[in-house]
C-alpha cells in the first residue's frame, strides 16, 4: 500500500525528469555539467550522446533534480 500522496509525487517527479531531459537535449554543450559535457563531446553516435544526457539526469539527487528543473524548466 502506498502512502498518501505518493502517486502524485511520483507523477510529478517523472514529469520533472522528462522536462529536464528535453531541456538538456536541446543544447547539451551549454547545459550539462563539465564532466557530462566532455562525455557528450566524446560520444560517437546520437544514441551515445542521448545516453550521456540520461546519465546526467540519473546522477542528480532528488533535491538537485528539483533545483535544476526549477532553474531551467519553469
Amino acid at each position: 500500500m502506498n502512502r498518501a500522496g505518493a502517486d502524485e509525487m511520483y507523477a510529478r517527479q517523472r514529469q520533472q525528469i522528462k522536462d529536464l531531459v528535453e531541456y538538456l537535449n536541446q543544447d547539451p554543450e551549454s547545459s550539462l555539467d563539465r564532466f557530462h559535457t566532455n562525455l557528450w563531446l566524446e560520444a560517437a553516435s546520437p544514441d551515445a550522446k542521448f545516453r550521456v544526457v540520461i546519465d546526467q539526469v540519473a546522477a542528480l539527487t532528488d533535491v538537485s533534480l528539483v533545483q535544476w528543473h526549477q532553474r531551467n524548466c519553469t
